[in-house]
């Protein structure tokens, strides 16, 4: 009985707050992968790492095109939206994707028809990747819904066991050491992680009237809305993805892909904090009204440029004494990552007031930093001339950070407002 009583507290303790459920549940549904990634570098080599990397930088993309922007939408909308009005907003959300998806598997067959030279060896793959871009967002979508309700410390411990399975069988797949192997098994760890959380936050859903007529304007609302918020998203997944896959264009060597692809593993696991703190706070900041809202807001600010730097910190010295303590073939991707980490602050300023946007429905300048950075990360290696390596992959991260930065400052009073 004393025991439970301690377990109880501890518990209490933990889900207090929301940060820490909200943590887990971020860590299992964008983080799995991730794990299963790093895991992989102790059985795989830098060149295979490469192109799993560079497999995935792009599924990325087409995951962000075919959730139609309904992920983001769904934690402000859930939150925003009165109790006898949720049931619609999720019914709307759930519709999105399902264009999403379409419109995907569309320009698939369209690039399958026109039996383009570089499509021909992924043929069979197509199939394999549509599968796992919907699994992808059905996790996500689930995901926010439950931010957006406010339901995470109910769900999150069945997530996590999920997640586990999830991680078990990336490592089948990656053990196989094909990409056709890895992706197998990605789907059917993505497919354990949907049905865990759809499971276990479906029955805190309002009731949703499917056979209820639609009411056609609020769910063209949302499609525009969710068009901007998908652009958006779609540039900023483009320009996170762009130096790996242009090392590849441009032709680097495999080894020099692979450190890169390692490094961002790194900077992509410093990021993850700072997005758990902005995705915890935006649903109190959306339903808190006058001077509270403002209050929340400069929280936020001031927790994430602490933490940003307590981070990069952190990271930083991590990777330092492990360059310097073991002899590694990944002794480059070490360098990288340190150098990426530095830029944290700036990542984390980008991220907060994007979505300081996004709690006010402001997605314009959002979507034109996002387009910038892309368009300046493209230029940069042609620039820098025809023998690209890491260090070209580095500075354009660092360049496109930086820029996106700027603009933000520049235009922070349209942000405030």
């Amino acid at each position: 009985m004393l025991g439970k009583k301690y377990l109880a507290i501890l518990k209490r303790r933990f889900e207090a707050g929301g940060f820490l459920p909200l943590f887990i549940l971020m860590i299992a549904v964008q983080g799995t992968v991730l794990v299963s990634q790093s895991l992989s570098t102790l059985i795989l080599d830098p060149a295979e790492i490469g192109t799993i990397r560079t497999f995935e930088s792009v599924v990325s993309v087409l995951v962000i095109v075919a959730g139609f922007g309904a992920p983001t939408l769904a934690m402000r909308d859930t939150a925003a939206a009165g109790v006898e009005h949720r049931g619609e907003a999720i019914r709307n959300l759930l519709i999105l994707p399902l264009i999403g998806v379409t419109i995907v598997a569309m320009l698939l067959l369209v690039t399958l028809a026109l039996d383009l030279a570089f499509m021909r060896p992924l043929k069979e793959l197509v199939v394999f990747a549509l599968f796992l871009i919907l699994s992808i967002n059905i996790t996500r979508l689930v995901s926010a819904i439950s931010q957006g309700l406010m339901i995470v410390p109910r769900i999150y411990i069945v997530v996590f066991i999920g997640s586990l399975l999830a991680i078990a069988a990336h490592i089948v797949g990656a053990s196989q050491k094909t990409l056709v192997s890895w992706i197998s098994g990605r789907l059917i760890g993505e497919l354990i992680l949907a049905s865990s959380i759809l499971a276990a936050s479906i029955k805190y859903w309002p009731e949703i009237q499917w056979t209820r007529k639609f009411q056609i304007l609020p769910l063209l609302k949302t499609a525009a809305r969710a068009t901007l918020v998908n652009f958006s998203l779609i540039f900023r997944m483009a320009a996170d993805a762009a130096p790996i896959v242009l090392l590849g264009i441009y032709g680097a060597v495999s080894d020099d892909i692979g450190n890169f692809g390692v490094a961002t593993l790194f900077l992509t696991f410093a990021t993850l904090p700072i997005t758990i703190m902005t995705q915890n706070g935006l649903p109190q900041i959306v339903s808190a009204a006058g001077a509270r809202q403002q209050d929340l807001i400069d929280v936020l600010k001031r927790r994430l440029l602490f933490g940003s730097i307590i981070i990069a910190t952190v990271i930083i010295a991590g990777i330092s004494l492990l360059r310097f303590a073991i002899d590694s073939q990944y002794d480059d991707a070490f360098l990288a990552a340190m150098v990426l980490t530095a830029t944290l602050p700036l990542k984390t300023y980008v991220i907060f007031s994007g979505t300081i946007l996004l709690a006010y429905n402001r997605y314009a300048l959002a979507l034109i930093t996002n387009f910038l950075e892309l368009l300046l990360i493209v230029l940069i290696f042609p620039v820098l001339g025809a023998q690209v390596d890491i260090i070209t992959a580095v500075i354009a991260v660092i360049s496109g950070a930086s820029l996106s930065s700027f603009v933000l400052l520049l235009f922070r009073n349209n942000v405030r407002k």
